[in-house]
């Protein structure tokens, strides 16, 4: 911590004095622009100024399927997290592993989804992609808090000309305040919440700008806390006669997370600006909130756990980042570059799965202190580079052309601790076989069953360009594309009994994609746009260890196997979509879209049911198509009510095979997507006095449950539950007096407790998921200036 800690302060220091570090973008070169569109928003109901085009546009004027909030609006709909952006925003979806340590996470947009290699939805900081590639098993995505933000854009749809590869769904971008060289700024959030059944939450931050010299020099800096309370509870372990139900521990999934951002704006004439950022996180988990069957009553909100170890995991990134940006006459020219780096590690606890699939034994502890851990450490480093020239916005013809280069490192590592596979095969067996004898070795030093280490590098190197050209006053055609030269590399090595032994694999592979984008839109009038558009997204394949274990061979022989796959190749989609956006006045707005998509040879999980390990390979095709929609109408001048819905099928084309007869996927089924999403949110104003207005609010979400995969594929298991059905509503009332806003809120108020089971292995009969926080009642004070 104190190295991290003094590296922290040097690249502080360096981004602030020396403007020597990298940097994300800011859509600097667009911010004027953003401000004159700002202006008109104030007159448009439900419009906000973004950037999805890279130029600062009125969001009911950018011919794409896209939501975008605000720091109030968050603020208003409590979110705090990745997973509240999904909660708020139609087709979209966010899920949590109910395996590991609840970090692995999968975000979805449109039914594009998928748990392994390279993220199918893009993830940005400004205009830095933070997405991970899920090297290893335990690689997770880092997302940054929600504090101190302009906005949130969600872009719908397939984003690989502007935002290149993995932007193969969609992307998230979390846009940060520029500091004001004219104005002082100031935001403060404080907040104080207690989990029904749990521990206390409460968080503060502070968010100020000021110019420090006028016209040239500003900053903003911002420091945010938060603690999360538990509600998971640790017992006694697993029994033969069922378990102990001591509380050994309460409330052992506690959180703290703290964010700290600064950046420095510099123009040192009316023609450039230079400004340097750093943003650090850290997460803190003290535990993990895993939950077992056997030890729970959902129905009471009695969450339990018999895990013995304690799981704790730490996640903390740095981002480094300078934008120059130059105001060259017909043109702008905007240099962003930026380092990134994350680090995950986390304790896993896999005593009872280990007991059950290595011997004969039911999976309760049998012998004193049994134990098997596991540690795993995921490394990330990011470096970027984007130079793009773009035409000032209001002419006939607007353009953007740029180059992108992008060098990310990453390194996953695994040791499984397990001292009593030996003395659980031998007690299973009566003496008759040992470790040796079923797995074929020895355990490797300091008891290590098993142990992973990759090491991969991906570079890109990418020119993009998009155009788009007024024919008439109403009628504009888009044309893009993007064209990257792409090379993944990575050393896989893996060892122990588990892995059948040593083994060691080299990739090396290189791809050249294209993804082009075509658009026409037609603004009826100035309150009524409508568009349609075919895209092409993509995202890069991978590779993987090789399967050696023994266990695993009935399973290979069922596909007509010998061995897995190392390396598996990149997967492309075709997006089609047409789509409507009106705005009458300040009484009423609806978005809506249609969308039909081809996704192709897509790399896919196949699950080895019986020792419950698992190999990536390109398999298929699938369609997806739905529609959304956004409205908003102002009822009553003091009652507005909004919704959103959205629709979506995702299902494979065509029966796959690994080795006929053997069906892999089946035509027809459904990939495990989340077939509807529905949410709607009532606000009423009442003025109580001349400087003071109170307000209530609900927000009432739906997304219906997934469906199960059919029988006939080789991964199907009926005891695991598809995701369930979600039902949360969230309440909140408060008063504005002046630029301090009091409110006290009740997140799920209905106290949704819908679990998904999972199991690791087709013969486990242990069920795990992930707890579901319960009812939490709160304050918030907010201060804007």
């Amino acid at each position: 911590m104190a190295q991290r800690t003094s590296a922290f302060c040097f690249l502080l220091a360096g981004s602030a004095l020396s403007l020597s570090t990298g940097a994300f973008a800011q859509d600097a070169a667009t911010a004027s622009d953003a401000q004159q569109a700002s202006s008109s928003a104030d007159s448009d109901f439900g419009d906000i100024v973004v950037t999805a085009t890279r130029q600062a546009a009125l969001l009911s004027k950018v011919p794409i399927s896209i939501s975008a909030y605000d720091q109030e609006a968050l603020d208003e709909q409590s979110v705090r997290r990745v997973d509240d952006i999904a909660r708020i925003s139609p087709g979209i979806t966010f899920t949590k592993s109910s395996g590991g340590n609840g970090n692995q996470t999968n975000i979805a947009i449109r039914g594009v989804t998928s748990t392994i290699g390279a993220s199918t939805t893009g993830v940005y900081i400004n205009d830095t992609p933070v997405q991970v590639r899920a090297i290893g098993v335990t690689a997770a995505n880092a997302y940054p808090l929600i504090f101190d933000l302009e906005r949130v854009e969600v872009l719908r749809g397939p984003q690989g000309t502007l935002f290149g590869a993995s932007a193969q769904g969609g992307a998230v971008r979390f846009i940060t305040p520029r500091p004001d060289l004219n104005d002082v700024s100031l935001y403060g959030r404080a907040e104080v919440a207690l989990i029904e059944g749990g521990t206390a939450t409460y968080e503060a931050g502070l968010a100020a700008g000021v110019p420090l010299v006028e016209d040239k020099l500003a900053l903003r800096a911002s420091s945010w806390y938060r603690h999360d309370g538990g509600w998971v509870d640790r017992v006694g372990p697993l029994l033969e006669s069922g378990y102990d139900p001591t509380k050994i521990d309460k409330n052992i999934n506690q959180q703290d997370a703290i964010a700290l951002k600064a950046d420095l704006l510099w123009e040192p004439s009316p023609i450039i600006s230079i400004m340097p950022s750093i943003y650090y996180q850290e997460v803190n988990t003290d535990d993990i909130a895993q939950i077992y069957e056997r030890t729970s009553d959902p129905d009471e909100f009695d969450y339990n756990t018999p895990n013995q170890l304690e799981l704790p995991s730490q996640d903390w990134f740095l981002l480094t980042s300078l934008a120059v940006d130059a105001d060259l006459g017909p043109f702008d020219v905007v240099s962003n570059t930026s380092y990134f780096e994350h680090k995950l590690d986390q304790m896993f606890d896999y005593t009872y799965q280990s007991a059950e699939l290595n011997s004969t034994l039911v999976p309760y502890i049998t012998i004193p202190g049994q134990n098997e851990s596991a540690v795993h450490a995921d490394t990330q480093t990011a470096y970027t580079q984007e130079i793009r020239l773009q035409s000032k916005p209001g002419s006939r013809l607007n353009w953007v052309l740029g180059a992108f280069y992008m060098h990310s490192k990453q390194s996953s590592y695994q040791d499984i601790i397990s001292p009593y596979t030996d003395q659980l095969i031998r007690q299973s067996t009566n003496g008759a076989l040992g470790l040796v004898d079923v797995f074929g070795g020895e355990l490797l030093p300091g008891d290590v069953f098993y142990r992973g280490i990759t090491t991969s590098v991906d570079e890109q190197l990418a020119a993009f360009a998009q155009v788009d050209y007024n024919l008439t006053e109403k009628l504009k055609l888009t044309a893009g594309v993007r064209v990257s030269d792409n090379s993944f590399k990575a050393d896989i090595y893996g060892d122990g009994p588990l892995n059948g032994g040593p083994d060691f694999t080299q990739v090396d592979q290189h791809e050249t994609p294209v993804t082009p984008k075509f658009g026409i839109s037609y603004q009826a009038d100035p309150s009524l746009l409508l568009y349609a558009t075919a895209a092409k997204g993509f995202r890069t394949g991978g590779s993987q260890p090789k399967n050696n274990s023994i266990r695993c061979v009935p399973d290979l022989e069922a596909l007509g196997l010998d061995e897995t796959p190392t390396t598996y190749k990149s997967d492309s989609l075709w997006s089609y979509e047409v789509g409507l956006k009106k705005r009458v006045g300040r009484a009423f707005s609806i978005d809506t879209s249609a969308y039909y998509i081809k996704w192709s040879d897509i790399q896919q999980r196949i699950v080895l049911p019986s020792c419950g390990s698992a190999f990536i390979v390109n398999l298929g095709s699938a369609t997806s198509k739905g529609f959304d929609v956004a409205a908003t109408a102002r009822i009553t001048d003091n009652l507005t009510v909004s919704s959103s819905l959205g629709y979506n099928k995702v299902y494979y084309d065509e029966t796959s095979y690994s080795v006929p007869p053997t069906i892999v996927t089946t035509e027809g089924s459904r990939l495990p997507t989340v077939p509807l999403t529905f949410t709607v949110s009532g606000e009423y104003n009442v003025p109580l006095s001349s400087s003071t207005d109170g307000y209530i609010r609900a927000d009432f979400q739906h997304n219906r449950a997934v469906p199960q995969s059919l029988s006939t594929d080789f991964s199907y298991d009926p005891l695991n539950d598809p995701q369930p059905e979600v039902n949360n509503l969230d309440l909140r009332a408060g008063i504005h007096y002046s630029d301090v806003e009091f409110s006290v809120f009740i997140n799920n108020t209905l106290n949704e407790n819908n679990i998904q089971y999972f199991r690791a292995a087709s013969n486990s009969e242990l069920f795990r998921a992930q707890a579901p926080r319960p009812r939490t009642f709160g304050a918030t004070i907010i201060h804007r200036y």
